[in-house]
């Protein structure tokens, strides 16, 4: 691979390690921003050859249309199988090695010879739909239309793919292409993968005709003849991709039934040989297994139910909580999510919770938290969030324990502490900006659901600051979605990243509305980034100016962009701006941006100098206690 290239892997992995450095190599809280600042600026400076090497070298090779050189084509090979690890399914730039992807695969059809022509589909076809798939996935708790895109793209493939397992064509390919096909056919099943936002009975529906259609592959003379591969291997994959059929609450209990009867048969062949399946699954265990059948059982209607619980509850209370691995990450993420989704589907409507599920309940959203703030911070981390993100989807609030936004802002400051410290600066300021405005101009605040008149705004002035400093510290949940997009600090976003960070107001919006701790706040979440009179900004949909705290969203508006415009930190593709010059930029948007009481409102005396404090010393203190909060969480 060209030196340029592995300079480029080289760095994408040190920018992830030095935006969230380890605590271990930090004296002090006073050192801890100190940390954080000096790292910025390396990130801002390796960012910069990182754009200069996507832009005068990547770019111009992957966008041209004359034909690739073979050192061209072995070098961006190179470069994709490290930018986008398939075995362990960790990434460096996942969507830049989709870019990639589509260029080789394109190139080596195009001068594929007939003899060779099939082959090089196939091929092609794999790559592409293992990449679609893994976009797919890290998508799926953040924007389903990115979701549906890369399904659509890769059932495409699937489908091509699916020509070669009629036997006249099968008959013809080569011994490693039946084995490619096969395999590449059935892994292709997982296209058709959902959740509970997107769960679709009709992709249940053809996941499981796919499957079974492989099952008669499997026991078909024919193909067991002419395919030299570990059948065992083949049957214990259907079996093992139906169960993930039970993900969503929609299956059909008939279905849940069926795959139910064939579930003893996947633990009965991962026993035959478990060196053989531990060795090929490497991120899968016996355990695991026994965790998606007591999904299937719940689906199915199991009276076994309870019993699996308790057995893989003694499972899980045998982890290494150490492990980071694929196995850690499964045994300390995966599975107790799924035992925690259990207990909240059985205890949705909290009526008769017993103390013994809201214990365990507790306890794994705990535990895991605390597991993701141990997780080292390379690409694994990444992978462990998204599968952290199931606990925010299935998170049952219980009075009196960890709330929603607690959960929330706990898993910022885990998977991303400068978006956490962000988002304390913000409701900070926010604070301070709406209890002198309550001063200035109560009548701002009459449309509040809860005040009606100035004199009620007057009485509930403190519940009205309470109201902004919460709904400002939650006005970036959605970005718990897209940990990797918002730490991309490496290079420049692409339109497909910038797309999924413009969906954070409508994903936080969608999270917070489901709970009670946050439900209040959807409508300052979803338009903190609508400008004031309403002409641009997102989502385009949503109308800021019916909302009946349109005075705090302006205000929070406010307050975000005075953070990102004077944070040095975080943001390392900009020096910090002082105080002046943000309030050069709101006079100048003021009416259209910004609301227009606000340049009046930064202009008061006493308003600059809470400001300037909260800019300088408030924000060192936040850093400080980011540390200790760390810290503490990481003993």
């Amino acid at each position: 691979m060209r030196q340029e290239f592995m300079d480029y892997v080289d760095r994408m992995k040190k920018v992830r390690s030095l935006s969230t450095p380890s605590l271990e190599s930090i004296a002090n809280a006073e050192d801890y921003s100190k940390v954080l600042l000096e790292n910025f600026k390396q990130i801002g400076r390796l960012a910069e050859e990182n754009r200069e090497t996507v832009k005068t070298i990547l770019l111009p090779i992957l966008e041209s249309d004359r034909p690739l050189s073979g050192e061209e084509t072995e070098e961006l090979s190179e470069l994709n199988e490290q930018l986008f690890d398939m075995v362990n399914l960790e990434e460096i730039d996942q969507h830049v090695a989709d870019m990639i992807n589509e260029r080789l695969v394109g190139e080596e059809l195009k001068n594929a010879s007939s003899e060779n022509y099939d082959e090089l589909k196939i091929v092609g076809i794999g790559r592409t739909m293992q990449i679609k798939y893994f976009l797919m996935a890290i998508s799926q708790n953040r924007n389903l239309e990115a979701v549906e895109k890369y399904r659509r793209e890769g059932l495409t493939e699937l489908e091509k793919l699916q020509a070669y397992l009629e036997k006249d064509k099968f008959a013809n390919l080569s011994e490693d292409m039946r084995v490619q096909v096969l395999g590449n056919a059935l892994s292709g099943t997982l296209l058709y993968e959902m959740n509970e936002r997107n769960a679709n009975l009709e992709y249940l529906e053809r996941s499981m005709e796919l499957l079974r259609q492989a099952l008669a592959i499997s026991q078909d003379p024919f193909y067991l003849e002419l395919a030299k591969i570990r059948w065992e291997n083949y049957e214990y994959l259907i079996y093992y991709y139906m169960s993930g059929l039970a993900e969503v609450s929609i299956l059909p209990k008939e279905t849940a039934r069926e795959i139910y009867q064939y579930s003893p048969r996947m633990v009965e062949l991962w026993n035959s040989d478990p060196e053989y399946f531990s060795e090929a699954y490497p991120d899968v265990n016996l355990a695991w297994l026994k965790c998606e059948i007591l999904k299937v059982a719940l689906r199915a209607g199991d009276p076994s139910v309870g019993e699996r619980f308790d057995e893989l509850y003694k499972i899980y209370q045998e982890r290494d909580v150490s492990d980071y691995g694929s196995i850690g990450v499964s045994m300390n993420l995966s599975l107790p999510a799924t035992l925690y989704k259990v207990l909240a589907e059985k205890n949705k409507n909290l009526v008769g919770l017993k103390e013994r599920d809201l214990s365990k309940m507790n306890e794994f959203a705990r535990e895991m938290l605390a597991y993701v703030h141990h997780m080292p911070k390379g690409g694994s981390l990444v992978n462990g969030t998204t599968v952290f993100s199931g606990l925010l989807e299935s998170y049952l609030e219980i009075p009196g324990q960890l709330s929603y936004e607690e959960l929330c802002i706990q898993t910022l400051a885990a998977v991303h502490p400068p978006t956490f410290i962000h988002s304390n600066m913000v409701a900070k300021i926010t604070s301070c900006l709406v209890r002198h405005l309550l001063k200035r101009s109560p009548e701002l605040f009459v449309s509040f659901p809860w005040t009606g008149s100035r004199e009620t705004v007057l009485e509930k002035s403190s519940e009205i600051v309470s109201f902004a400093y919460h709904s400002a510290l939650c006005h970036d949940l959605g970005k718990t979605m897209i940990i990797d997009t918002i730490g991309m600090y490496g290079r420049h976003l692409l339109d497909s990243e910038y797309f999924d960070l413009k969906q954070h107001p409508e994903n936080g919006a969608m999270m917070a509305a489901n709970h009670d701790s946050t439900k209040e706040y959807v409508d300052v979440i979803k338009g903190h980034h609508v400008w004031y009179d309403g002409s641009k900004g997102y989502p385009t949909d949503f109308d800021v100016t019916k909302s009946p705290y349109k005075v705090i969203i302006d205000v929070v508006m406010a307050a975000d962009c005075l953070d990102a415009a004077t944070d040095s930190v975080g943001r390392s593709y900009n020096k910090g701006k002082s105080l002046e010059d943000f309030e050069k930029e709101l006079t100048e948007g003021a009416g259209t941006r910004y609301a227009p009481f606000l340049p009046g409102l930064f202009a008061d005396p006493e308003v600059r100098r809470d400001l300037k404090y909260l800019l300088s010393e408030g924000r060192s203190r936040l850093y400080q206690d980011t540390f200790y909060l760390l810290r503490q969480m990481t003993k």
